[in-house]
């Protein structure tokens, strides 16, 4: 198992995630992600950047200034940003896990 308990499967030779991750974010981390990905899309389209190189670029320069921010976010809070909890699974912190199933309609 790996990343929030996703199976792991080898494609070509290297270790690939199966499964949708994006259900699996806590709201910090659903937070954090939505922040990362507008931020590439912002900085594609101010720069107007083409190619490889240049969106390349724009990825690593959001993933830079989303890393700082998730470090800021935990220096404030002083809990961690990234989370084991797969909220697909544990939706309510495992109150899904105490309902009775012969209480079920």
């Amino acid at each position: 198992m790996g990343v929030k308990g996703l199976a792991v499967v080898k494609v070509k030779g290297r270790q690939r995630h199966k499964g949708y991750l994006q259900p699996s974010l806590t709201k910090m981390e659903l937070a954090l992600s939505t922040f990362a990905n507008n931020l590439t899309s912002a900085l594609h389209d101010e720069r107007g950047s083409e190619g490889y190189a240049e969106i390349h670029r724009d990825v690593v320069d959001a993933g830079e200034l989303s890393g700082n921010f998730r470090q800021q976010i935990e220096a404030k809070t002083g809990r961690p940003v990234v989370s084991p909890r797969n909220m697909a699974i544990d939706k309510d912190g495992g109150l899904w896990q105490q309902i009775d199933d012969s209480d079920s309609i």
